[in-house]
């Protein structure tokens, strides 16, 4: 998480955090036995732009970016998903 709060930081985006919550896998197959995992989730923001950065931090670490209830970015490391960052957001920037 550490690459990913200095980039942030870099660009004058903001992070807070928001909790760990216990999520239940679809299929029954996670980290725990019980089909669970852990995530962890984040608020990042700058200006009037609002995601939601969730990490997996049991088992292997995936790291998703979510626009509303919309997933947009789903990475395996921090470095993956700074660049896909990079990306989405100037696909925004030509968008807007």
């Amino acid at each position: 998480m550490h690459k990913i709060e200095k980039y942030l930081k870099e660009i004058n985006w903001s992070i807070l955090y928001l909790g760990k919550r216990v999520e239940r896998h679809p299929n029954g197959r996670s980290f725990h036995s019980d089909g669970t995992y852990t995530v962890e989730i984040y608020t990042i923001y700058k200006d009037s732009m609002k995601f939601q950065l969730r990490i997996k931090v049991s088992g292997r670490k995936d790291y998703t970016l979510w626009d509303g209830g919309k997933l947009e970015i789903l990475t395996l490391s921090q470095g993956d998903f700074i660049r896909e960052f990079k990306r989405y957001l100037d696909n925004i920037n030509k968008e807007g």
